[in-house]
């Protein structure tokens, strides 16, 4: 207890030396706190982004897997394994979805018309080839959706009605909503009746119940598009024998449960002519690169003030004790142990920098906040700029990774408010510090007391008392 009443004592009587020593664990503290701030608000929004996240993912086509399989233009063969293989049936699909790692399932299905006398596409979009590459100009889009729900190009604002009603939900009826450019273009009003081709002498008429807009990145495929339920597109398909493309897609609350269903659909007898994909986790991925970058950031500083801290703590030390010789050599003649005089040097700088861990973590609390927010918003801004120079550089529009409308957050369309949790880019935090901050901030203050005093410590130990005495320059 004497040797702590001692080093309070001197902290004191030496108020230069102390306050010195004091203003650079302050900064170190204050460095720290923010450092280390920074980097826990980095973590916390990362998992609070992926944890509001409903990751979705569909079964697709391995291209990848099927190609590596053949030499370089090998371009029959090549076309002839693609052509090889369908995509799922809606029962395959089904079969996977009854699984505990999927919280919903939802699909849509889409077939080809062609445009007739009196209904026919836009000039713009009877320019250039259809699918795969063939002319193709007077194609239809028909896609079919199981239920509203199903629908989350509305759901989520890409695609709104703007004339008329949407179709019955479960209706077998011939009935359609259009694109209102494509409704304008031919005379179309709500409540006419529009003719489709299935070939030369067969056609199918659709009753338009409304007209929708959409602001999808591709207009040229909106369009292109009409819209009715999946009773009719299937009816269509089984009637006329016309190719259907079934796309189903299936809901997670965790990656984990993404991951796992991954796993679940290989030993279920998925072929690896398929895959499962998720682009929600792309788009995680592209949404959380300025938090990476952030983080990093805080990690180098972390470092770096370390290092510095150190090395200025151990220099002011070294000075400190070569300046005390005469009272290191009086109070070993006094008959003091020297690890006991090296002990009360080590409290001197321990009281001191608890101190300076007490100021310095009540400011970093404070500015914590606004401080990566600040950085934050220059990485985004600086990631943006980036996206924006590549994109200027490919001279294109850069498709957005997320632009699918079967992966949209869905809505409740009762009252629009979020029925299914959908990504969004993290642009501020509001926590930075916690509680784990303030124990790692002690422990680097700990540490550096440790690291700055060795050297002093190391001085004392050498310091012979009849010497010091003796010799008073």
């Amino acid at each position: 207890m004497h040797i702590f009443k001692n080093a309070i004592r001197n902290v004191f009587r030496s108020k230069g030396r102390s306050i010195l020593i004091g203003i650079i664990l302050f900064v170190l503290m204050f460095s720290a706190c923010i450092g280390l701030s920074i980097h826990q608000a980095s973590i916390t929004s990362q998992n609070a982004s992926l944890e509001l996240t409903n990751i979705t993912g569909q079964i697709s086509q391995n291209r990848m897997n099927m190609m590596k399989d053949f030499e370089p233009g090998n371009k029959e063969d090549m076309k002839e394994k693609m052509d090889s293989i369908e995509s799922l049936s809606l029962d395959e699909l089904q079969k996977y979805a009854d699984s505990d790692y999927v919280s919903k399932f939802y699909y849509s299905a889409s077939l080809s018309l062609q445009a007739s006398d009196s209904f026919s596409l836009m000039e713009n979009q009877q320019q250039g080839p259809g699918p795969m590459g063939q002319e193709n100009s007077s194609s239809i889009t028909v896609t079919g959706y199981e239920n509203d729900e199903a629908m989350t190009d509305f759901t989520d604002g890409t695609s709104t009605i703007t004339e008329g009603n949407m179709f019955d939900e479960q209706t077998e009826e011939n009935q359609c909503i259009i694109p209102e450019d494509l409704a304008t273009y031919n005379g179309v009003s709500v409540g006419d009746t529009i003719t489709l081709k299935v070939d030369d002498s067969t056609t199918v008429n659709f009753v338009v119940t409304g007209f929708y807009s959409s602001t999808s990145s591709n207009p040229m495929n909106a369009s292109n598009t009409i819209y009715t339920s999946y009773n009719v597109v299937n009816n269509l398909s089984e009637t006329y024998d016309l190719d259907l493309n079934v796309n189903g897609t299936y809901v997670f609350n965790t990656v984990k449960d993404f991951n796992k269903f991954k796993k679940e659909c290989t030993k279920k007898g998925l072929s690896d002519s398929y895959t499962v994909t998720s682009s929600d986790l792309q788009s995680y991925q592209q949404s959380i690169v300025p938090l990476q970058n952030l983080s990093k950031f805080a990690t180098y500083f972390l470092i770096v003030v370390f290092v510095i801290g150190a090395i200025v703590l151990v220099v002011l030390n070294i000075f400190s004790i070569r300046e005390r010789k005469q009272e290191i050599g009086i109070l070993c003649a006094l008959g003091m142990n020297k690890t006991k005089i090296a002990l009360q040097f080590f409290s001197e700088t321990l009281f001191i920098a608890l101190f300076a861990f007490i100021v310095g973590s009540g400011l970093g609390a404070v500015t914590s906040v606004p401080i990566t927010n600040t950085l934050l918003e220059s990485q985004i801004s600086s990631t943006d700029s980036m996206n924006e120079t590549k994109k200027q550089n490919f001279s294109r529009q850069q498709t957005p990774p997320n632009n699918d409308s079967s992966q949209q957050p869905k809505t409740d369309e009762s009252n629009n408010q979020p029925q299914e949790k959908g990504l969004e880019k993290v642009t501020t935090v509001f926590e930075a510090m916690n509680f784990n901050v303030l124990l790692e901030v002690g422990a680097i203050a700990f540490v550096l007391v440790i690291i700055s005093n060795c050297a002093a410590l190391l001085c004392v130990m050498r310091y012979d008392p009849s010497s010091i005495l003796s010799n008073r320059d």
